[in-house]
């Protein structure tokens, strides 16, 4: 069953995303565009994104919880492993905003190779 992007996505997000308009968007108009292409999200989508960066905010959670519980006890850490849980935060943030291309913009394409 081949599923197709919901017909209710915010049309004129597609209209700011296409290649024409690029360069009369400001970039924080162009994230928000990309953004709410969220809203043509189908069931499946849903899942499928929550399911993903939920999984990802769980490494976040168990990583973040290891190194603060053991800076709560006593343990002198060096500095760079406060990187780890950083990092991840920041990489959830990154796939969080990705994952929305992958599920509407992109996903036609991706299905050639790269299914999410």
């Amino acid at each position: 069953m081949t599923q197709t992007m919901n017909p209710n996505v915010n049309a004129a997000a597609e209209a700011a995303l296409s290649a024409q308009n690029r360069g009369k968007l400001t970039f924080w108009r162009e994230v928000i565009a990309y953004a709410s292409l969220a809203r043509g999200f189908s069931r499946t989508d849903w899942l499928v994104y929550i399911a993903w960066v939920g999984l990802m905010s769980g490494l976040l959670i168990s990583v973040g919880g290891f190194v603060l519980f053991g800076w709560m006890n006593g343990v002198v850490f060096p500095d760079y492993v406060w990187s780890v849980p950083v990092g991840s935060a920041i990489f959830i943030g990154a796939i969080a905003f990705d994952t929305i291309g992958h599920r509407t913009a992109y996903k036609e394409e991706l299905k050639k190779g790269e299914a999410l």
